[in-house]
């Protein structure tokens, strides 16, 4: 969402007339019945649209809303497509030997524990540089191009997503504020098979 635009205007003015019509209501409670009654009316109110924002916030905070959002108190980096990585190898391992889980896995200089713990059913050897003469069934690599002398085709996955916090401009906290949308640094590996 764009404060620039003209849509942005027209929401920003329908919400300070929303806020308007809720103060003016008040106002006529308060005049018609008692202030009394229009501050209680006002505190239920807030109490519930509260609980409802804490109840979502929770369940964001907590990992439970789909698709995953940007919160405050989540632990960062978060992990990414790890599904679709463990899919992908899993599926290159059961057209080769016919059961998932059964291609030995080389993973290069990447420490990451996620990927440690997606994998921990596969044999995995972890190492910084490969042999040019080596020709692991599958490789996971942060990033670039293998000189070995088989050839390998590789697909990138996103393995970490972090809230790009340090770019966040006044649009960007109003959408991050109502949606929990926020622009997101991710961090890739890529999955190499043997061809």
């Amino acid at each position: 969402m764009d404060l620039t635009g003209d849509v942005a205007h027209t929401r920003l003015w329908l919400l300070a007339a929303v806020v308007l019509l809720i103060v003016l209501s008040m106002l006529l409670v308060g005049t018609g019945w008692s202030a009394s009654v229009a501050r209680l009316g006002g505190i239920w109110a807030g109490v519930v649209l509260l609980t409802f924002f804490t109840v979502a916030m929770t369940t964001g905070a907590a990992g439970l809303r789909t698709p995953l959002t940007v919160e405050l108190w989540a632990p960062e980096p978060r992990a990414g497509r790890v599904d679709v990585l463990l899919n992908v190898a899993t599926q290159i391992s059961d057209l080769n030997r016919g059961d998932a889980a059964q291609l030995p896995l080389t993973i290069l200089n990447e420490g990451s524990p996620a990927l440690h713990w997606l994998f921990r059913y596969w044999q995995v050897t972890d190492v910084s540089q490969l042999a040019t003469e080596a020709t692991p069934a599958l490789i996971i690599s942060p990033s670039g191009n293998l000189s070995l002398s088989v050839k390998y085709r590789g697909e990138p996955l996103v393995l970490q997503e972090t809230g790009a916090w340090d770019k966040v401009s006044p649009s960007n906290l109003l959408k991050w504020f109502i949606y929990r949308q926020l622009p997101v640094q991710q961090s890739s590996v890529i999955l190499w098979g043997a061809q």
